[in-house]
């Protein structure tokens, strides 16, 4: 609630007299009660327990906006009457609203809907954690290295540890990078053999109280991977780089092995025309080496576009950037050849 500082609670601005506070009050308890609602409603139409989890922290506005795309009834998303003492949200409360925006929780909660039923998902998301730490190799967004208790690491990329400047850079309107993270590996996961090998499991999750992607710890050292790495999985690589539309495929953004190759870092990926990128080292190797698809390729290509929601990755994205990752297999289906660096 909203307190003077008087009373030990923080003075919100325009609540400077006791009708206003208790306006101020009111308001924040139907909106509290409205989001209660929603929840209800989504927990009764079999909405995963880690989606409820996620829809009861959003904000209320935000809330019934999911209920309202998601056919919620009407009678639940009326808005309360007018009060005479209505007013514009003050600073202080919009700032009291996280990282999430309408825009970037449906796919939040498509993504906790269906993160767990392969066995190295569950892993992530049920193991309990031993420690944490700042990751050394940490790029532009904070990254946390998680010590679980069955012995392996994780990395934690939390949404509120997002670099906003980068983000607009590679043209990002929200705080997308962490539901990237897992539509990468929901991609590979579902095309499966070479890219499943290539791109390490990735769930959404809460560490210490901050929700982010939770990447599974791969080994391997940054280092060039062509005199060492079978020229096949560097091919595929590049193939996975060009249908989800890598914007930052550096050197520092891959590991190596022996004989074995991880992408990681996926946050900047699922460009859309006209966005921005860095560099797409294993993209433009393939392009200017092995342009041509394989029947592998083309068999994984035709079950994407063959499926409705492009093999359960659709809802995890913004609708164009979907609609961009749909484009680009089909572009690539009807060339018979990988797309270029830069085409989104």
């Amino acid at each position: 609630m909203c307190r003077s500082a008087e009373e030990g609670g923080r003075r919100c601005p325009n609540c400077g007299s006791e009708s206003e506070r208790a306006t101020h009050n009111a308001r924040r308890r139907q909106n509290r009660a409205a989001r209660s609602a929603v929840v209800s409603w989504a927990r009764a139409e079999g909405v995963p327990d880690e989606a409820i989890s996620l829809l009861a922290k959003a904000p209320p506005s935000v809330a019934k906006r999911w209920a309202r795309e998601a056919g919620a009834p009407a009678s639940l998303l009326e808005d309360p009457p007018p009060a005479s003492a209505a007013r514009a949200m003050s600073p202080r409360e919009v700032s009291d609203i996280f990282w999430v925006g309408p825009d970037v929780l449906p796919s939040i909660i498509a993504t906790a809907a269906q993160q767990g039923r392969h066995p190295r998902e569950r892993a992530l998301l049920d193991a309990e954690v031993a420690g944490l730490e700042w990751a050394e190799e940490s790029g532009v967004n904070e990254t946390i290295r998680v010590r679980l208790t069955d012995g392996a690491d994780a990395y934690h990329k939390p949404f509120d540890g997002l670099d906003e400047e980068a983000s607009e850079d590679y043209g990002h309107d929200g705080p997308l990078q962490p539901v990237h993270e897992v539509a990468a590996w929901a991609l590979a996961r579902e095309l499966g053999g070479p890219w499943d090998e290539l791109v390490p499991p990735c769930v959404l999750r809460e560490i210490d109280g901050r929700l982010g992607s939770l990447s599974m710890g791969v080994p391997g050292n940054v280092t060039n991977p062509l005199p060492v790495v079978p020229e096949e999985r560097i091919l595929a690589a590049g193939f996975f780089d060009a249908l989800i539309g890598q914007q930052d495929r550096h050197g520092g953004n891959l590991l190596v092995d022996q004989d074995r190759l991880y992408l990681i870092d996926h946050g900047f990926a699922f460009g859309r025309t006209g966005d921005g990128y860095n560099l797409q080292l294993l993209q433009q190797r393939r392009v200017f080496h092995a342009p041509q698809l394989t029947d592998g390729e083309r068999s994984a290509l035709h079950r994407l576009v063959g499926s409705s929601d492009l093999l359960g990755v659709a809802p995890l994205l913004q609708g164009d950037r979907a609609d961009a990752l749909r484009a680009r297999a089909e572009i690539m289906l009807a060339s018979g050849r990988v797309l270029p660096g830069g085409w989104f």
